[in-house]
């Protein structure tokens, strides 16, 4: 048994990773909502719209949101977002997936995810990084 948490190494790990995970999420997650203000077109695509384009739709209006991001454009959105880190919209477009396409990536996906975690605590454990 250990006397506390600073004497578990797994712990003290984990403790780092997450304050890591933390602050790139909230990084994230303000990034998203500056995309979905910005094309909330998205947020109700036709439904006969195939997935494929819808991905296409998405992937293009992202690169073009990192376009003007990384060029330092003075740009409305990112600076309303930027001053409001803790506005959190509500998220109503999100709903079940009937679309077994989907299903199959979305599973797929969840074990990337899971190695990629892995992955990044090794490296933040390696860096000294939190």
């Amino acid at each position: 048994m250990y006397r506390n948490e600073m004497d578990n190494p797994q712990q003290t790990t984990e403790r780092k990773f997450n304050k890591v995970h933390s602050s790139l999420r909230c990084m994230i997650e303000r990034s998203f909502q500056v995309w979905k203000a910005r094309w909330a077109y998205l947020k109700n695509i036709p439904p006969h719209i195939k997935f494929e384009n819808q991905v296409k739709l998405v992937c293009a209006t992202m690169a073009i949101h990192n376009f003007i991001r990384r060029s330092n454009m003075a740009d409305m959105a990112f600076q309303y977002y930027d001053r409001n880190h803790y506005f959190n919209p509500v998220d109503d477009e999100v709903g079940p997936s009937h679309d077994r396409h989907h299903e199959d990536q979305v599973q797929r996906d969840d074990a990337y995810m899971h190695r990629r975690r892995n992955e990044l605590l090794d490296a933040v454990v390696r860096n000294g990084r939190y």
